[in-house]
């Protein structure tokens, strides 16, 4: 059990911070699987902190609001181990990504892991606008 990694705590890492999409009501409607066991709560809680960057502008609620919302479709994000390339794939009621965990790893080693998580949501719902014949999704600025 010596290589399972440690989760953060409140006391050793400082408090924990609200996700700001709980004020607004509205999740990334990106499901996901955390496949390799190396991953931690601080991997996870990123994502959100990344839909935490869109959430926050107009233009990004509206588009899910009518795009996503009314034909819920699955958007699944799947971070792997032993995959070297992500795969982003139409399935037939919705969008799915294959993510290599290394990708996650390396993000996360060099500060990058909220824009690889932009990045990400953004190839799903660019994918899922392309299959569904609906305007793309805003350009992705964070500023």
């Amino acid at each position: 059990m010596a290589d399972v990694p440690r989760e953060p705590t409140p006391d050793a890492d400082g408090p924990v911070e609200p996700q700001v999409w709980f004020q607004y009501r509205m999740g990334s409607s990106i499901s996901k699987a955390w496949l390799d066991p190396a991953l931690t709560s601080a991997h996870l809680k990123a994502f959100d902190d990344a839909w935490d960057v869109l959430v926050v502008r107009e233009e990004w609620r509206t588009w899910v609001r009518e795009h996503l919302i009314p034909p819920s479709p699955f958007l699944v994000l799947l971070i792997r181990p032993g995959i070297d390339a992500r795969r982003l794939r139409k399935t037939k009621t919705g969008v799915s990504m294959n993510l290599p965990a290394t990708e996650v790893h390396e993000a996360d080693r060099s500060g990058n892991l909220i824009s690889l998580y932009l990045d990400v949501i953004h190839a799903i719902y660019s994918k899922w606008a392309q299959v569904s014949a609906c305007p793309p999704p805003p350009l992705l600025s964070t500023s």
